[in-house]
């Protein structure tokens, strides 16, 4: 009997200590969850929508096309979970299908952080922050679509920009028409002032370079003359 006591006390420390190394965090397991969470990818999808005239929340009307983005996320795994920076400014744990359920709309600037959820005390740490910027639909692009097919080197001819340009539509069209009538000016007087510049600077730094190393021959020269 003693030796069955003796027995059972061994096979519970042992699976103690066998717990006990499971619950560690260890170096080799926290760097396993670092790679599975810098292996996380949050794609945009997006969709364009074509509304002749609908009214927001403040009873504006908006017309023309605007976008309205999904998020997917990929290389997502069982031993991680996802918050992101809410309206209210707050982190907020989201599940994987709820965050791609959601509608994001354009400009909006979001954060996620990519936590450890594992049994062990490796869990609840910040393994990965992820920023992501969502662009803008160009409104310029969608009312001049068959032209910027034509003159698709023109800045503003995208589908998508980061900046918001409903404001400045008219100055842009008029600077189109510029375009328009000489495609080269925008890039040529462009290229053409940085070239100027560039220029100046390597002739006063040759200047300043002989200066430096003549200098001082000359002013021999013209002592030994005297």
């Amino acid at each position: 009997m003693k030796k069955i006591k003796y027995l059972s006390i061994m096979l519970l420390m042992v699976a103690f200590i066998d717990v006990k190394a499971i619950d560690n965090c260890t170096t080799v397991e926290l760097n396993r969850l670092k790679e599975l969470a810098n292996n996380v990818v949050i794609e945009q999808e997006y969709n364009i929508i074509d509304e002749e005239a609908i009214q927001n929340e403040d009873e504006e009307v908006i017309e023309g096309k605007f976008a309205q983005f999904h998020l997917k996320v990929l290389n997502f795994n069982s031993d991680l979970r996802i918050s992101y920076l809410n309206e209210e400014g707050e982190y907020e744990f989201i599940s994987q299908s709820d965050l791609e359920a959601k509608v994001f709309f354009e400009g909006e600037k979001l954060t996620f952080k990519i936590y450890s959820y594992t049994n062990n005390l490796c869990t609840d740490r910040v393994l990965n922050t992820i920023n992501i910027k969502l662009p803008y639909y160009n409104i310029f692009y969608s009312k001049n679509e068959e032209k910027c097919k034509k003159y698709s080197d023109y800045k503003y001819c995208k589908e998508f920009i980061d900046e918001d340009i409903e404001e400045d539509l008219d100055k842009i069209a008029k600077e189109f028409s510029n375009y328009i009538k000489n495609p080269n000016s925008e890039s040529v007087t462009g290229s053409n002032s940085k070239f100027n510049i560039i220029y100046i600077i390597v002739i006063i730094a040759i200047i300043f370079i002989a200066l430096i190393l003549f200098g001082p021959k000359m002013r021999n020269k013209k002592k030994k003359r005297r």
